[in-house]
C-alpha cells in the first residue's frame, strides 16, 4: 500500500514537469525569434540572426528532456534536400567559370531546415502552445498601434537603434526597411512594432493571429485590434498571402469553394467601412495596389523585376543545378531585386532542391482539418521575401503549426471519442431503456 501511495503522484508530477518544459521552449523561441528579430551578428555584407544560435540551444535541450521525437518522413526528405543541395554546390564548385560559392550560406540552410525534423512527443499535452503564441501577437498588435499613435504626440520610435544606440553594435537593422516611412518626403513612420524587422513582417504576423483566432479559437472579439494594427503597417503583403491562401483552399474542398463568395462579400465590406471610417488609411492601401507598375516601388521590385532572374537560368541552364549558395545576393543585390523563396532557391541550388525545400515545408505544416492555416503560410513563404534562410519566420511557423496545432482538438471537428459518446445506445446498453410510450424498463409497469 505504502508504495502504490507513493508511486501515484509521480506521472502528475512528470505531466507537470514536462508542461513547463515545453511552455519553456515555446516561450524562448517566440521571444528569441519575434523580441530579438533585429539583433544578430554582422559579417561583412552578410548576417546571423541571434535567433538561430538561440533555438539551436533550446532544441537541443527539449530533445535531451525527452520532450521531442523524430519525424522519420520529415527526416528523409530532409536527408534527400541536403544530398541535393550538397550534390549541385559540388557541381558548381567545379565549374570554375560559374563558381560563386558560399560556405556560411550552405551551413545555414542546413542548420535552419534541420528544425523541420523533430515534432512533440505524442503523449506531449501540446494545448498550451496557441494560446502562448497568440500572446505574443496581441502584443505586437499592441505595440503596433502604440508606435504609430505615439509619433504624433511626439514620440517617434523609428529603430531600436534610434531608441537605444549603444544596440546599434549587434542590430542587423541595416539589412531591412525599419524605418519605413510613409512616402518620400513623409516623415510619418509605418508600424512595424519596434521589434520585428519590417511593417510587411508585422503584417505576415497579424493575418496569421487572425486566421488562429476564427478559425482554431471561434472568436472573434480580438479582430478589431488586430485589424486596426494591421492598417497602421500599411502593408499589403499579409492581406495578399491571405488571398492567395483562400484561392488555394478553393482546390481542395467544394465546401471551401462555395465560402469564397460570402468571404469575398464580407471583405468588400470591411473595405467599405474603412474607407468611410478612415478615408485616408484607404486612399494610402489603394495607391499601393499601383506600386506594382513603379519601377522604384518595393512591390516591382519583390514581385515584378524577378523575371530578369529567371530569364538568366533559364538561357545559361543554371536552373538545373543552380549557381552556388548566396549566390542571389552577388548576382543581384547591386540591382535590388528582391528575392522570393521559389526564386532563391533554384538560383542557389537548382530545381530539384527547391521542389525538395517545398515538399518538406508543406507535408511537415499541413493541418489536414485547418488547409487554410498551412496554406497560408506556404504563401507568406512565397511572398514575404527573404523568408527561405529567416529562422524568424521559419521557427514561429513550426511552433504554430507543428508542436501546436497538430495535436490540436479543433471545434466543428470532434475526435472520435467524442463521435462514440454521441452514437445512440443499443436498448440493452441503457440504464433506464425506454419500452413504450409512458412506460419504463421496470417490467413494463407504468410508475404512479
Amino acid at each position: 500500500m505504502n508504495i502504490a501511495a507513493h508511486s501515484l503522484p509521480r506521472p502528475m508530477g512528470a505531466a507537470h514537469a514536462q508542461s513547463g518544459q515545453l511552455r519553456f521552449f515555446v516561450h524562448g523561441a517566440l521571444f528569441s525569434t519575434l523580441f530579438l528579430a533585429k539583433f544578430g551578428f554582422t559579417f561583412g555584407n552578410s548576417f546571423l540572426q541571434l535567433a538561430l544560435p538561440l533555438c539551436t540551444i533550446l532544441l537541443g535541450w527539449i530533445i535531451l528532456t525527452s520532450n521531442a521525437r523524430i519525424n522519420a518522413r520529415a527526416l528523409a526528405l530532409y536527408g534527400m534536400f541536403v544530398c541535393a543541395v550538397l550534390l549541385d554546390a559540388v557541381i558548381v564548385s567545379l565549374n570554375s567559370e560559374t563558381a560563386n560559392f558560399s560556405l556560411p550560406s550552405l551551413a545555414l540552410l542546413i542548420v535552419v531546415y534541420g528544425f523541420f525534423v523533430f515534432e512533440p512527443k505524442r503523449e506531449l499535452d501540446t494545448s498550451i502552445v496557441v494560446d502562448i503564441y497568440l500572446k505574443y501577437t496581441m502584443a505586437f498588435a499592441l505595440l503596433g498601434i502604440f508606435q504609430y499613435v505615439a509619433q504624433f504626440a511626439g514620440f517617434r520610435i523609428s529603430s531600436l537603434s534610434s531608441l537605444m544606440p549603444a544596440l546599434k553594435p549587434i542590430l542587423i537593422e541595416d539589412f531591412f526597411n525599419s524605418n519605413a516611412i510613409m512616402e518620400y518626403g513623409s516623415s510619418v513612420v509605418r508600424t512595424n512594432a519596434i521589434f520585428l524587422r519590417e511593417p510587411s513582417t508585422l503584417s505576415q504576423l497579424l493575418v496569421t493571429a487572425m486566421v488562429v483566432e476564427v478559425l482554431v479559437k471561434k472568436r472573434f472579439r480580438f479582430l478589431p485590434i488586430y485589424i486596426v494594427a494591421y492598417l497602421m503597417s500599411f502593408s499589403g503583403t499579409g492581406l495578399l498571402s491571405l488571398v492567395v491562401a483562400l484561392i488555394l483552399s478553393a482546390f481542395f474542398s467544394v465546401r471551401d469553394a462555395m465560402r469564397l463568395p460570402l468571404i469575398a462579400v464580407c471583405g468588400i465590406a470591411l473595405v467599405i467601412v474603412i474607407s468611410v471610417a478612415a478615408p485616408s488609411v484607404a486612399n494610402k492601401y489603394i495607391q499601393r495596389i499601383g506600386e506594382f507598375n513603379s519601377v522604384q516601388s518595393s512591390a516591382y521590385f519583390r514581385y515584378i523585376a524577378q523575371g530578369r532572374a529567371w530569364s538568366d537560368m533559364i538561357d545559361d541552364g543554371s536552373i538545373l543545378t543552380g549557381n552556388g549558395p548566396g549566390s542571389f545576393e552577388r548576382t543581384y543585390g547591386a540591382s535590388k531585386i528582391a528575392s522570393n523563396a521559389v526564386l532563391k532557391l533554384t538560383h542557389d541550388y537548382g530545381v530539384i532542391p527547391m521542389l525538395l525545400c517545398f515538399t518538406l515545408i508543406a507535408t511537415t505544416i499541413w493541418l489536414s482539418q485547418a488547409r487554410i492555416i498551412s496554406l497560408l503560410h506556404l504563401a507568406l513563404f512565397q511572398l514575404g521575401g527573404g523568408t527561405e534562410l529567416n529562422a524568424c519566420f521559419l521557427i514561429p511557423m513550426l511552433i504554430l503549426c507543428v508542436w501546436g496545432l497538430k495535436s490540436f482538438q479543433f471545434a466543428g471537428w470532434p475526435s472520435p471519442d467524442i463521435i462514440s459518446k454521441l452514437r445512440p445506445k443499443r436498448l440493452d446498453q441503457r440504464k433506464d431503456p425506454v419500452v413504450g410510450p409512458g412506460l419504463t424498463g421496470d417490467g413494463g409497469r407504468i410508475q404512479t
